[in-house]
C-alpha cells in the first residue's frame, strides 16, 4: 500500500471447539495466540520484507467505551475465565500483555510483534491501544511500554471501523526495517444503519442497547431499515433466497452442495409452496423466523412422542438461527441457510432452581443474543436502568406454572459436554439426552404441515418482556 508492504495473520478464538458443531473442527487444533502469531510475524518480516503486521482474529473483548482510545488498559481489561470453556473473556487483550518486542533495526527501538489488531466474534465495540503492561506487576517487559491499537466492530455487517496509520519513510524504496509508525488515529465505529440508511430507528438494536439505554417494550414490531426501497437484511443484500448461490460462485460452492445433499437429500425440494408472510429474524430480540422454529420443532417432537414423556418447552439462542425466510415459495435449501450447523436435538429434565440457573447462563450474551422460547411461554428480560439487559428468566404458562419441572427440549449446541452452559449442566449430565435427531428434518416436516402453526404464518410475537430493577 502506498510502496509498504501490509502483512495479515488471520487467527481464531481458542474456544471454537467448545462453540461451533464438534464435526466441523474435528482434527483440529486451536491454539494460543501467543504461541504462534509472533512467528507468523517475524516469518512475514524476515521472508517477505513486510512492514506492518495486522492480526485480524476471530476473537475479542468488551470494552468499555466511555473511555478514551488511549485508556484502554482501563476499558479492556476483562481477564476472567469464560464459563464453560476455560478460555478468557478478552483473548486479544491477553495476547498483547504477553506479546513479545522485536528491535526494528539492531538498534535501541523496540516495538511490538504485532502492529494493529482488527477484532470480533464478541459483536461489541472496540476502538482502544492496548498496552503490554502486565495486570500482576504494572509494569511492562524490558522496562519498555509499548501499545497496540485494537478495533472491533458490533458484527452482522451493522458497523465499520477504521485506522489511520501515518508512516515516517527513512528510506527509499522502503524496507521491513527502515519502515516507521510515526502516528495512529483510531477512529470510533461508524454504524451503518444509523448513518447511511432510511428507516433508521431502531435499526441498530446493539447500539441501542449497549450505548443508549433504550429498550422497546415489545421485540419484533418495526419495520426493518430500507436502503433505496430494499430491506436491509443479508438474504436480501447478498441473496435471494433462490439458491445459496449462483453463476461461478455455484460453481465454486458445488463441491460443499454436493455434502449437504448427501446428508439431506435434493435440497432443491419444495417445503411450502407459499409462505403467506416474511419470517423476520434478529438475533438480539425476539424474531418470527426464531417462533416459527421452535414452535415447529416442538410440536414435531411431541407428535412423534420422542421420548414418550412430552416436552413442555423448547429454548434456543437466537445466535443458532441464521437467516429468514422471504414470503413465496420455500425450498430446503433456504431452510439449511437457518440452520447450516447439522444441528442435533438434545432433552433434559430441570427443576425450577435448574432452569432459572440456565436462563442465568444464557444471560451472558446479552444484548447481542437473546433466549428464544417456545409459545405460551415468556422471557423476561431485567434490566438495572440505563444499563444492558442482565437476566433472563422463564415464565411458564398457567397450566403448568406449579409445576415442579420441565422437560426441556433444545438444539444441541447448548447441552453440550464442556460447551457455554456446563457450569450449570454439568452437574446434572445425567438428566440430559443429546438425541440422533436432526434439528432440520423436524423443522421441514412441520412446514409442510396444513395449515401452518400461528407463528410461522408470522403472527404470535411479544414473548419476550422487560422489567425494570
Amino acid at each position: 500500500m502506498n510502496g509498504v508492504k501490509i502483512g495479515i495473520i488471520g487467527a481464531n478464538t481458542t474456544a471454537t471447539p467448545t462453540q461451533t458443531v464438534a464435526a466441523n473442527v474435528e482434527g483440529l487444533k486451536f491454539g494460543k495466540f501467543i504461541d504462534h502469531v509472533p512467528f507468523e510475524a517475524e516469518r512475514l518480516r524476515r521472508e517477505d520484507g513486510v512492514s506492518f503486521v495486522i492480526l485480524l482474529t476471530h476473537a475479542g473483548g468488551d470494552c468499555d467505551m466511555t473511555l478514551d482510545s488511549r485508556d484502554g488498559d482501563k476499558a479492556c481489561q476483562d481477564l476472567s475465565l469464560s464459563a464453560g470453556t476455560g478460555v478468557v473473556a478478552d483473548e486479544v487483550t491477553e495476547f498483547i500483555r504477553q506479546l513479545p518486542l522485536r528491535n526494528s533495526d539492531g538498534g535501541p527501538n523496540l516495538l511490538a510483534t504485532v502492529d494493529a489488531v482488527f477484532a470480533g466474534h464478541r459483536h461489541r465495540p472496540q476502538a482502544h491501544f492496548v498496552s503490554n503492561i502486565d495486570t500482576a506487576t504494572k509494569t511492562p517487559p524490558l522496562g519498555v511500554k509499548l501499545t497496540v491499537p485494537v478495533l472491533q466492530i458490533t458484527g452482522f455487517g451493522k458497523s465499520f471501523s477504521m485506522l489511520d496509520v501515518t508512516f515516517n519513510r527513512n528510506s527509499s524504496p522502503l524496507d521491513s526495517l527502515q519502515t516507521r509508525v510515526s502516528a495512529f488515529k483510531i477512529h470510533k465505529p461508524t454504524y451503518l444503519c444509523y448513518e447511511h440508511f432510511e428507516n433508521l430507528k431502531d435499526c441498530n438494536p446493539e447500539l441501542e442497547s449497549v450505548f443508549k439505554g433504550q429498550y422497546p417494550n415489545n421485540f419484533g414490531g418495526k419495520e426493518s431499515p430500507k436502503f433505496r426501497g430494499q430491506s436491509l437484511s443479508l438474504s436480501n443484500l447478498i441473496d435471494d433466497q433462490t439458491n445459496l448461490a449462483s453463476g461461478d460462485e455455484k460453481q465454486a460452492l458445488s463441491p460443499f452442495l454436493d455434502i449437504i445433499s448427501k446428508s439431506f437429500g435434493n435440497i432443491d425440494r419444495v417445503v411450502v409452496k407459499e409462505l403467506p408472510n416474511a419470517l423476520s429474524q434478529d438475533r438480539t430480540r425476539e424474531s418470527k423466523m426464531a417462533n416459527c422454529v421452535v414452535d415447529t420443532v416442538l410440536d414435531q417432537y411431541n407428535e412423534k412422542k420422542l421420548p414418550s414423556e412430552k416436552v413442555d418447552l423448547m429454548i434456543m439462542n437466537s445466535s443458532a438461527i441464521r437467516d429468514q425466510l422471504n414470503a413465496g415459495r420455500i425450498t430446503f435449501e433456504m431452510l439449511f441457510a437457518i440452520s447450516p450447523f447439522s444441528a442435533k436435538l438434545s432433552v433434559m429434565k430441570l427443576t425450577r432452581d435448574e432452569l432459572e440457573a440456565l436462563g442465568r447462563s444464557l444471560s451472558k450474551n446479552l444484548p447481542n443474543s437473546v433466549a428464544v422460547i417456545s409459545k405460551g411461554w415468556q422471557v423476561t428480560l431485567a434490566k438495572d436502568k440505563n444499563t444492558s439487559p442482565n437476566h433472563i428468566a422463564f415464565v411458564p404458562p398457567e397450566a403448568i406454572r406449579n409445576q415442579e419441572s420441565f422437560t426441556v427440549l433444545t438444539n444441541d449446541f447448548n447441552a453440550l459436554p464442556n460447551g457455554p452452559h456446563e457450569a450449570v449442566l454439568g452437574p446434572i449430565r445425567s438428566k440430559i439426552q443429546i438425541l440422533d435427531l436432526d434439528l432440520l428434518a423436524f423443522l421441514e416436516a412441520g412446514l409442510r404441515k396444513q395449515p401452518l402453526l400461528e407463528s410461522c404464518a408470522g403472527l404470535g410475537t411479544n414473548r419476550t418482556v422487560f422489567a425494570t430493577n
